[in-house]
């Protein structure tokens, strides 16, 4: 659902002539949640990589996360856990823009953290990112026996749209999932046109 923002660190970004930037530009504390959002840093890859051991057989490296960094149209945004002394990175999400569609590379909450909705957090921002640029919709691959992920992104809107067969390993598959994302009309053009009601 929607989050009412707190920090005013946060604020939708004009669209560039290159493609959409990222909206996060700082801080992002929602309220009732012990959660902060920031861009990923190359100061953060350390953490990043704790959770990322801990959640897959088969992890991304530090070179991967950090060539992110590098990628004009890759952005992780990480979750700290602020009650947490020290502060604890929680989860993070990495995503892609290419044009009107974003992609979802790579999401992770710490076992610790799972089931408090962090997961789903992380997802509607993305989502929200998205609306806000108009994107046309969001891809991303899932291991087909992650039944509680799948049952999440179903949850939200997406559907199965493919398969890639050994994706992960020998017999381990991917269902890639797509949510095609409703455009919000422009002013010169109009929500129903006579044509559309048959009329």
């Amino acid at each position: 659902g929607s989050r009412r923002v707190t920090s005013s660190a946060w604020r939708p970004s004009a669209r560039a002539s290159h493609g959409p930037r990222l909206c996060y530009v700082g801080d992002v504390a929602l309220d009732d949640s012990p959660w902060r959002y920031a861009p990923m840093g190359s100061e953060d890859v350390e953490a990043v990589m704790e959770v990322e051991r801990r959640c897959f057989d088969s992890p991304w490296t530090p070179g991967q996360f950090r060539h992110e960094l590098r990628v004009p149209f890759s952005r992780t945004l990480v979750a700290w856990d602020e009650r947490s002394t020290p502060r604890r990175l929680a989860g993070y999400v990495c995503r892609w823009v290419v044009g009107d569609e974003f992609s979802i590379l790579n999401l992770a909450v710490d076992p610790v953290y799972q089931r408090r909705g962090l997961g789903r957090a992380l997802v509607d921002l993305v989502l929200a990112e998205a609306e806000e640029q108009q994107a046309a919709q969001i891809t991303l691959e899932v291991r087909e026996k992650n039944d509680a992920a799948r049952s999440l992104y179903s949850l939200l809107g997406f559907v199965q749209t493919g398969l890639r067969r050994d994706y992960y390993s020998k017999s381990e598959h991917a269902i890639i999932m797509t949510k095609t994302m409703v455009r919000s009309a422009s002013p010169e053009e109009p929500l129903c046109r006579n044509s559309d009601r048959g009329v």
